[in-house]
């Protein structure tokens, strides 16, 4: 998946009115599937992107899928210890950020969207519902 490819994905869905969740690994430390940034897009019926798979995968589907059930859930934040919590091999601890996103999300994805080929962005005006997004790109 190229580094914005999520974004174009996300913004047909939510202007359809498709629900979904967008999962971002936020931070790493010691030994993990995927790195700081990595995203995926969990929808009723399927995913795109991964963020490592196994159990921790496993368990975000289904807190994203629970999420999109609730009205009243939109923004989760939480920390998986990887060998305690979810008996991965690599042991290391991960936060995980997953927001479930409406069509007021649709022009911080589409602008998102634009900035695709290059190498290094950092934009902090980026506005959602619920209020403006930073997002850095490396």
């Amino acid at each position: 998946m190229t580094r914005t490819a999520w974004s174009g994905v996300a913004c047909r869905a939510v202007q359809t009115q498709t629900p979904l969740v967008l999962v971002t690994q936020c931070s790493v430390e010691g030994s993990a599937p995927r790195e700081v940034g990595a995203k995926m897009l969990v929808f009723a019926d399927h995913t795109f992107g991964s963020i490592g798979g196994g159990r921790l995968e496993h368990q975000l589907i289904e807190q994203a899928r629970s999420m999109m059930a609730k009205s009243d859930a939109h923004v989760l934040l939480q920390d998986y210890p990887l060998g305690p919590m979810l008996a991965q091999c690599c042991g290391g601890h991960v936060r995980i950020l997953l927001e479930k996103l409406t069509i007021q999300d649709a022009n911080w994805l589409s602008e998102l969207g634009n900035f695709a080929n290059r190498t290094t962005w950092t934009k902090s005006d980026l506005r959602g519902e619920h209020g403006p997004r930073r997002i850095v790109l490396s």
